[in-house]
């Protein structure tokens, strides 16, 4: 009985390790992928006149953003009838679990601007929107570089010390 459960702790505090080292890169990827994503928006918004539905259609089948689950909800709601705002909010929920409030907080401003301004003003907010994302990437990026060979080590250590305190 004891080897089951102190096997059993060892391994849940192993996950729990590899699972904070994992949510940390799935937040840098995230956040890579939501900067280029609002990059190829302002750049698209500035060349072309293509309306921002399609646009975000049209990106969610490139290379880089066709496992992107923002923009793969974004176009879901989008063809099923849903207002841009709409499909913004949706997407934005889609990814909440890996943002902090604030970078939340901002892409549903965004969502709320995308659908009601002018070309000036979506240019605007998604100029905002990227330098926080941007700035919030570049500390992520860092903390992920510190902390998640951290985080598989100190799982793996404390499923060793509740492994030997079991037996």
């Amino acid at each position: 009985m004891n080897w089951t459960a102190a096997t059993a702790a060892f391994l849940c505090s192993a996950a729990a390790g590899f699972l904070a080292a994992g949510n940390r890169m799935r937040r840098c990827k995230t956040l890579r992928l939501l900067t280029l994503l609002l990059g190829r928006m302002e750049l698209a918004l500035s060349f072309s006149r293509v309306p921002l539905p399609d646009m975000l259609s049209a990106l969610g089948k490139e290379a880089p953003f066709l496992s992107f689950g923002f923009l793969r909800v974004c176009a879901a709601a989008l063809e099923s009838g849903e207002s841009l705002g709409g499909a913004w909010r949706a997407a934005a929920g889609s990814v909440q679990t890996l943002l902090q409030p604030w970078e939340t907080a901002h892409l549903l401003q965004l969502g709320a601007v995308l659908g009601t301004t002018d070309l000036d003003g979506q240019k605007q907010a998604i100029a905002i929107t990227l330098q926080v994302l941007q700035t919030s990437l570049s500390q992520a990026q860092t903390q992920q570089k510190n902390s998640v060979g951290l985080c598989r080590v100190c799982g793996l250590c404390v499923g060793c010390v509740l492994f030997i305190m079991i037996l």
